[in-house]
């Protein structure tokens, strides 16, 4: 995902044409994530759901290898993300319920998703550079292959047999905690969708290369570690939501840098951030998510989690493609800037008080 931007903006298309992709992507996204989630707790077998998502993925980036329009190059990149959009709650889920009651080193497992992202970023960026990003979809068709023997081996706990398998869900998103998280969620979403799709973008257009985007995600990756490592100290010292409102507000700072650079070189300091917006944004917002979900609802709930940053992605792509080319870079990320602000003034409405557990009914 990188550099599928990229791959895109040299085919030849603008970025409000870029903004449209990501607006159809997202939204196959949006509605694909809780699908996933809903059929996994009914069928209480995640490793059957994600196979099913592995080759459905792998036919979707095959597509859009041999795309030549417009259309062609939305269509399959919508595929791809329904099928995609099972991966990480559905991973999320089974990571979470492996752990048990040790949910809290959640991070120190999802730390080791980093290390893939660190060593797929820099491995692309110096394949690509010299081969061109004609080949991108073949390696990430070739990634996909590989979680299948991961899944066939890993031991995945039964979990119990749910009588009513839907029972508390319209009270668990009726939450004023649920509400007020959904909020601020579409709000950071629509900075991180912006920081995602335009940042290769923007430092192409800064005459960097393929190189230096790889580069950059790696080493921002790279910060991802000591953080997710440390996260359950972090949860215990912070709570989710505190832990998320350090990523909003790091989030502000990090596009801001952005806005100011001279030269492409700056993304590299700048990334540095990564560690400090995204992980903590992200490892407090499953745990809150799990947090609030009744038992027989956690898959689900991480599966609308991802819905809404994709209603987040389904609302901005258009307008920040369109941005993108009115305002000119610099304007586009102090946007952005402000916009997580508002993130952190929302997330900050909710109460203080500890969220109550809605139970689940049998």
């Amino acid at each position: 995902m990188t550099f599928a931007n990229v791959y895109f903006r040299d085919f030849g298309l603008s970025g409000a044409e870029i903004g449209l992709v990501n607006t159809l992507s997202p939204l196959m996204g949006m509605l694909g994530g809780p699908s996933w989630g809903v059929l996994s707790d009914r069928l209480r077998n995640p490793r059957l759901v994600l196979m099913a998502a592995v080759f459905g993925g792998i036919s979707s980036l095959l597509a859009l290898s041999l795309a030549t329009s417009l259309t062609g190059i939305a269509l399959a990149t919508a595929a791809y993300t329904l099928f995609a959009s099972a991966f990480v709650p559905l991973l999320d889920s089974l990571n979470l319920g492996l752990l048990g009651e040790n949910r809290a080193r959640y991070g120190r497992q999802r730390m080791w998703g980093s290390i893939g992202f660190i060593v797929g970023s820099w491995l692309f960026g110096l394949i690509l550079q010299q081969s061109g990003l004609h080949v991108l979809f073949y390696g990430v068709a070739a990634g996909l292959l590989l979680l299948l023997p991961g899944l066939a081996v890993l031991k995945i706990p039964q979990p119990p047999k749910q009588r009513a398998p839907w029972s508390g869900f319209v009270q668990f998103i009726r939450q004023p905690h649920w509400l007020v998280f959904t909020a601020s969620l579409v709000l950071i979403g629509i900075v991180n969708t912006a920081m995602s799709n335009f940042l290769g973008v923007y430092i192409k257009d800064l005459k960097g290369g393929e190189n230096l985007i790889g580069t950059a995600a790696a080493l921002g990756v790279v910060t991802e570690l000591p953080v997710m490592y440390f996260s359950s100290y972090l949860l215990k010292r912070f709570g989710s939501r505190g832990l998320m409102a350090i990523g909003f507000a790091f989030f502000a700072i990090r596009m801001a840098l952005y806005a100011l650079i001279p030269s492409p070189n700056w993304v590299l300091p700048i990334a540095l951030l990564h560690g400090l917006t995204f992980t903590p944004f992200w490892v407090g917002s499953v745990s809150y998510a799990s947090e609030l979900a009744p038992e027989n609802l956690k898959a689900t709930a991480q599966g609308i989690f991802m819905s809404v940053v994709h209603l987040a992605a389904v609302v901005s792509s258009p307008v920040n493609g369109a941005l993108y080319d009115w305002l000119g870079a610099a304007q586009f990320f102090l946007v952005n800037s402000a916009l997580a602000v508002a993130a952190l003034v929302v997330l900050g409405m909710g109460r203080k008080k500890q969220p109550r557990k809605i139970k689940q009914l049998v």
